[in-house]
């Protein structure tokens, strides 16, 4: 499998990434979260593998502080226009969390859509991002389910939901809960798939 998170692919498609149809995605996926914020606090939240802040930004009202992570710097040009003309409380933030560490920042909520199937080693990722969550925290991430009909040496084929959830268990995330949000043909790879909402809790 050839390094999955292709930086350089995605900044090519940075500026014609919002399309119609990621638009409709991205509504789909940030409202089942929207629906599953829970946390109690609600300081500083991070949107992981950000892209063009599709996700954050739809969510930005819930909570004071937002940080856009990409490893991408032009996809994280086009939230910085975003923003520009946006009354929000955000900040962008490059790095390749795959390849090195974070900051030891604390967030109350780390959302993530899409991401996980772009990078190859993600349990040591899970494990970084829970590390920044703050105690009690939450963790979101929607993705595909297992498509063995997905064959591709740049993305996972989608993922088995109980053996997620029981790795983000073996990393200490409580009151792990997943659902399918959205299914449609030609989804993911051109083949039907099902969309995943799951989530969890760092230990107060």
């Amino acid at each position: 499998m050839k390094v999955i998170g292709n930086t350089e692919q995605f900044d090519k498609m940075a500026l014609r990434y919002d399309s119609p149809e990621r638009i409709q995605i991205a509504n789909i996926i940030s409202e089942a979260m929207r629906d599953k914020i829970t946390v109690g606090e609600r300081v500083k939240a991070m949107d992981f593998g950000c892209g063009t802040g599709l996700i954050g930004l739809n969510l930005h009202d819930e909570f004071d502080e937002w940080v856009f992570v990409d490893a991408s710097k032009e996809m994280l040009k086009q939230v910085d226009e975003k923003l520009a003309v946006l009354p929000i409380n955000a900040r962008t933030l490059q790095i390749d969390l795959e390849n090195t560490t974070a900051e030891q920042e604390r967030f109350s909520c780390i959302v993530m859509s899409q991401v996980l199937l772009h990078i190859q080693d993600y349990q040591s990722v899970l494990k970084k991002l829970l590390d920044l969550l703050a105690p009690g925290g939450q963790l979101l991430i929607a993705d595909f389910d297992e498509n063995p009909n997905v064959q591709s040496d740049l993305v996972h084929p989608g993922f088995d939901r109980s053996k997620l959830a029981s790795g983000l268990e073996d990393l200490g995330l409580e009151e792990v809960a997943a659902e399918i949000i959205y299914q449609a043909d030609n989804l993911f790879m051109k083949q039907r798939a099902a969309l995943f909402l799951m989530s969890g809790f760092k230990q107060a």
